[in-house]
């Protein structure tokens, strides 16, 4: 019973135990759950608090699959990318991607898939409009209740408009960059403390530093030691107290020279006032401190020139009395307009001459008001044509004029000369005008005139009976060598039968008395031949055209063949330009020059014979010229040789009837040129001669034609 008893004991007290242990858990089971309860209650506020954070967000949040696919889409997502959540949910994310940017996407979804948490990832996406926008993106990975990522959560903000500022300040600063560069002060940036961080490329290229050596506080090196303490403690006191800094001091150049620059430094500051950076220039001065003391010294100058001036005025008031003196005794009357045209000078002497004073009348109305007609003394002068007018304009002109008015009724013939008057600067600032009565010339150049007319007439008379002469001339030319050409053919005749006849039975002397008289009458047939050819060059009428000379010569050479085939003789021909002439005529000239040079170079043991021609740059006239190397000529004889019979050599040593020469200076005249000759005794003659005269060719050809004929 006692042992039922103490059994019953055990078990009550374990009953007791477990009663305590179903009672603890009980409550523990209690207390968990109103925990879990109130948790749950919790989670679900918070739930619902962040499902009203997502709808009424302005960030677009996304929720998506690993694959890409949309599970939750916010009306800040329809806000930012333009599409409905019916439109994206079930859709995927590359239909917001633009081209281009699907490997960047794969690269962020590979680092959610490894657990990465994405912050702040800016890229671009493409709205439903097609419009590109700038994003940042924080992306976080989505797990199950196992920890194994399945999804991401995304909150995309758009800052197109912060890029858009961010590139606006870039571009900012790089035109400020450009700017500051570009300018020829020394530009600088200082922090709110006074260090500056900053200086233009201007700064570097006229001190010679480099911004190592000058960042912070490094730019004292480039200050004179002297002034330095007191730059300091001024800029350190502006710093401070953030006032803008104002002082004059040099500094050293790269060269290390000091030049004078003036600092200004601004303080610049926030929205809240307070001073953020220094902005600064140093802009050199050395010449205005220059001009500064050349402006002090010029003014100095200015009081001394003041003060002669001053000292000069009496003198000049003398001057201006002894000019209206000068003026006032003039013959010539002289007057001068300002740049209006008004007159300023009007001497008395112009009353006289014009018969009329100087009036206030406007330049279209003064031919009329004074009188004034041009030389055919019928037409009014027009208002453009005034000399004073022309001078305005800038010119400078001399005119004839007839005056002719109320005051002057004959008339009286004046002579104008006018010119501008101009400032240093070239700037025309009026007129002037002198004129002076020339009655007296033109009466004299009408007498002249008259006399002319006289001469002309007198001239037209003898040219008639100097025709008529020529033509007296030419007849008793043929006449006398027809009659020549009678008694030599006699002459000639008999003296060959005499020979032929008789010429065994005649002594030496007698055979050498024939030989002289048959001789003789062959050079007085050549000469009678010569001075015909003469007479019908001076009667050839001249033919002028554009003539091709080499062929000509060609021709000359092959004519004059025989005279060299047992000979040397080197031609050099210059291809020649055509020149205008009479082809006859200029054939006759180069025949008689290069017989003449076969003749004179017949001792050389080789002949030398140069045709050529130049152009002379004064008047682009064309010389012709001849040349051998032959015996020459002594040049004081020069002048002899272009006459008829005139002879520098023996006829024994060099046959000839002094009339070629002669010939071809005819026809040079005869074309309105000339002919002359350059040489030497035993070193060759050169011949020129040209077809036209530098001047008035026409008029000189005419002239010459006429005393060739004679």
């Amino acid at each position: 019973m006692n042992r039922e008893i103490g059994i019953s004991a055990r078990a009550q007290t374990e009953l007791n135990r477990l009663n305590a242990e179903l009672e603890r858990r009980t409550k523990q089971r209690t207390e968990d759950l109103e925990t879990a309860l109130r948790e749950r209650t919790r989670a679900q506020a918070v739930a619902l608090r962040l499902a009203a954070a997502v709808q009424s967000s302005d960030d677009a949040i996304v929720s998506q699959t690993l694959d890409g696919t949309i599970t939750a889409w916010n009306p800040g997502a329809e806000k930012l990318f333009g599409y409905a959540e019916s439109e994206m949910l079930g859709g995927y994310t590359k239909r917001l991607l633009p081209e281009g940017r699907a490997a960047e996407y794969s690269v962020v979804i590979d680092r959610i898939r490894r657990g990465e948490h994405v912050e702040h990832f800016e890229t671009v996406r493409l709205r439903k409009d097609g419009k590109q926008i700038d994003v940042s993106v924080t992306m976080s990975a989505i797990r199950d209740v196992g920890g194994t990522v399945i999804g991401v959560s995304k909150i995309s903000r758009d800052i197109t408009k912060r890029k858009r500022a961010e590139e606006a300040l870039r571009d900012s600063e790089a035109r400020f960059q450009t700017i500051a560069n570009g300018i020829q002060q020394l530009v600088w940036m200082a922090d709110s403390s006074g260090s500056i961080f900053w200086y233009n490329q201007r700064w570097y290229e006229y001190t010679g530093t480099t911004a190592e050596q000058t960042d912070g506080w490094g730019w004292q090196m480039v200050y004179d030691p002297k002034i330095l303490p007191a730059v300091l403690e001024g800029w350190k006191t502006a710093v401070a107290n953030g006032t803008p800094f104002d002082m004059e001091s040099p500094l050293r150049g790269a060269d290390g020279k000091f030049r004078s620059f003036l600092t200004r430094a601004m303080p610049l500051r926030n929205a809240q006032g307070e001073v953020v950076h220094w902005l600064a220039t140093n802009t050199d001065i050395t010449d205005l401190k220059r001009a500064e003391e050349r402006r002090a010294q010029l003014a100095q100058e200015l009081a001394r020139q003041a003060k002669e001036l001053a000292d000069s005025r009496s003198e000049l008031e003398t001057q201006t009395l002894m000019l209206q003196s000068v003026l006032d005794s003039m013959a010539e009357g002289l007057v001068a307009t300002d740049a209006e045209g008004k007159f300023v000078i009007w001497n008395p002497a112009a009353d006289r001459i014009l018969g009329m004073a100087s009036a206030p009348i406007a330049f279209d109305l003064m031919s009329s008001h004074y009188g004034l007609y041009l030389p055919d003394q019928v037409t009014p002068l027009p208002a453009d044509q005034l000399p004073i007018v022309r001078a305005l304009r800038g010119e400078v002109s001399t005119t004839e004029l007839v005056v002719r008015n109320p005051s002057l009724k004959d008339g009286t013939w004046i002579e104008v000369s006018a010119s501008p008057l101009r400032d240093k600067a070239g700037t025309v600032r009026g007129g002037v005008a002198a004129f002076r009565d020339i009655n007296d010339r033109k009466s004299a150049e009408r007498k002249i005139r008259e006399l002319n007319d006289q001469l002309e007439l007198h001239v037209a008379e003898r040219t008639a009976q100097l025709q008529t002469a020529i033509k007296e001339l030419e007849s008793f030319s043929y006449s006398v060598s027809h009659d020549l050409r009678a008694p030599l053919r006699h002459i000639a005749g008999f003296s060959k039968m005499l020979v032929e006849e008789y010429g065994a039975n005649l002594d030496s002397g007698a055979q050498h008395y024939l030989d002289r008289i048959q001789s003789g009458t062959h050079k007085m047939g050549l000469l009678i031949d010569e001075l015909l050819n003469l007479a019908r060059v001076g009667r050839h009428a001249l033919n002028r055209q554009s003539t091709a000379l080499n062929p000509i010569i060609a021709d000359i050479i092959s004519i004059l063949k025989p005279d060299f085939e047992d000979r040397s003789v080197k031609w050099m021909i210059d291809e020649l330009p055509p020149a205008q002439c009479d082809p006859v005529l200029v054939k006759q000239i180069f025949q008689n020059l290069l017989a003449n040079a076969l003749k004179f170079t017949r001792g050389c043991q080789e002949a030398c014979i140069q045709v050529s021609c130049t152009r002379r740059k004064e008047d682009g006239q064309l010389v012709f010229m001849v040349r051998d190397n032959g015996v020459g000529f002594s040049i004081k004889f020069a002048d002899k040789l272009f006459g008829v019979f005139q002879r520098l050599h023996r006829s024994d040593d060099f046959e000839g009837t002094g009339i070629g020469l002669a010939t071809v200076q005819l026809i040079a005249h005869k074309h309105g040129g000339k002919a002359w000759a350059e040489g030497e005794v035993d070193k060759g003659a050169a011949f020129f001669f040209t077809l036209e005269a530098a001047k008035t060719v026409e008029g000189m050809a005419q002239l010459s034609a006429v005393g060739g004929t004679i």
